[in-house]
């Protein structure tokens, strides 16, 4: 079992040079008795779905054809925890989404590609709180909040809950 340190240890060293970016929480609908529930891995896979179409439309916003033809340095590191609320249950995850600086849209522009396109993955109607976009600012602090659940997913479900995109 990986701890905690040793997680965020090894995916800070895995994004050296991707300094810039954003921190993106991204809510689903669905909802589980807790981090205990059995039923929390297979949702978990369900919003993995989810976030990758997500991930693949922000690309496209970012880098544009860029990102479709495939080119070098033409797409967002991305680093994915997925998680059950604590007081709530409800099933979310957090995306590191790491640039080389390369990428000139703001936290702001994000939010609000963000909201529109999760809209549509999601079903979430008018409502807007089912996202919220930060700076990036210290990726070590943020892959160490995106392992907080980790030890408990491994213990449960025998596999880590941390996903590179």
């Amino acid at each position: 079992m990986l701890d905690r340190q040793t997680l965020t240890d090894a995916w800070t060293s895995h994004f050296k040079g991707y300094d810039h970016g954003y921190f993106i929480t991204l809510n689903s609908k669905m909802r589980v008795d807790g981090t205990d529930d059995r039923r929390a891995h297979t949702k978990h896979i369900k919003l993995d779905t989810m976030v990758q179409d997500f991930v693949n439309c922000l690309n496209k916003k970012c880098f544009g054809r860029r990102y479709d033809r495939k080119e070098i340095n033409a797409k967002l590191k991305c680093l994915v925890g997925y998680e059950v609320g604590s007081v709530d249950g409800l099933i979310h995850c957090h995306l590191i989404a790491a640039h080389d600086g390369s990428v000139l849209r703001t936290s702001d522009e994000i939010l609000k590609i963000t909201r529109a396109t999760w809209k549509g993955i999601c079903r979430t109607g008018k409502s807007e709180s089912f996202v919220h976009v930060a700076d990036l600012d210290k990726i070590s602090d943020r892959i160490w909040y995106l392992t907080k659940q980790s030890t408990t997913y491994q213990r449960r479900f025998g596999e880590l809950n941390i996903l590179p995109l």
